[in-house]
């Protein structure tokens, strides 16, 4: 399709390295490439492949084996005569642990948002760049022995002060760091009572008492420290930060500051 609608089209070749994902498996890639070389209105720009074990420093067999069977896929490309401009086979991960000039192109993901995909140690200067925020939408007081949310998971062990937050698990707030995960309001952390619905939240602000409808409240915080940043918020989940990346909804308002 691509040859007959798209002339000059560049395309990448994915070969399987090891991952035994998505890719040509290594025996296979002599003959596709030569059917490839048929479909002459296309253009071979890049070799790519995908890492398997980047982000498990303890483990660097697989590793090494997939670097060596990238290099014999280009050994493959450069004897049928095609020499690809973009050679690529790291994500976030791959981009600090390969060092390498045989690749001149890494698929950043999470780092952009300056999450770490390895160690302090291996990743310095790495800065979160994502902050997620709502609103206070409504204050209370409860009694000793009220129960919050659905399947009232929460009771209150005395008497407090909560709020409701505007945005639940459709927005991103994960459904698994219900009774377990933190926010922070007017600078102090206020843990997660109850089940996070789909669009509200409620949290405890017994411990900010001068807390008012309109405050702001940080949901993921940019400061990697913080019980409620993408990572420590992800360990809480017991899940990775991607996961939590990834659920924020198209509909949360995206707001760049420079």
């Amino acid at each position: 399709v691509l040859n007959k609608y798209q002339p000059g089209c560049p395309v990448h070749i994915f070969v399987d390295t090891g991952m035994h994902r998505e890719g040509v498996p290594l025996s296979e890639l002599p003959d596709f490439i030569d059917k490839l070389k048929k479909l002459k209105n296309l253009n071979i720009e890049g070799l790519m492949s995908h890492l398997a074990t980047a982000d498990d420093l303890s483990e660097n067999q697989l590793f090494n084996s997939q670097i060596e069977n990238y290099k014999k896929a280009l050994e493959i490309l450069h004897s049928k005569n095609i020499f690809p401009k973009w050679r690529h086979l790291g994500a976030s991960s791959g981009r600090f642990r390969l060092n390498d000039p045989t690749f001149n192109l890494f698929r950043t993901g999470k780092s952009l948002y300056g999450i770490s995909p390895l160690s302090d140690e291996i990743v310095k200067n790495l800065r979160p760049a994502l902050r997620f925020t709502s609103t206070i939408v409504l204050t209370k007081e409860i009694l000793k022995g009220a129960t919050v949310g659905y399947g009232a998971t929460f009771k209150a062990p005395h008497g407090m002060k909560i709020a409701i937050i505007g945005a639940g698990y459709y927005d991103g707030v994960d459904r698994r760091l219900s009774n377990k995960g933190f926010v922070e309001v007017n600078g102090a952390m206020c843990p997660i009572i109850g089940r996070a619905s789909m669009n509200m939240t409620t949290i405890d602000i017994t411990e900010v008492p001068d807390t008012q409808t309109g405050d702001t409240v940080i949901i993921f915080s940019d400061k990697p420290q913080n019980k409620n940043s993408i990572s420590q918020a992800a360990k809480i989940a017991e899940t990775i930060p991607y996961d939590l990346l990834v659920h924020l909804a198209s509909t949360v308002k995206r707001t760049i500051v420079r």
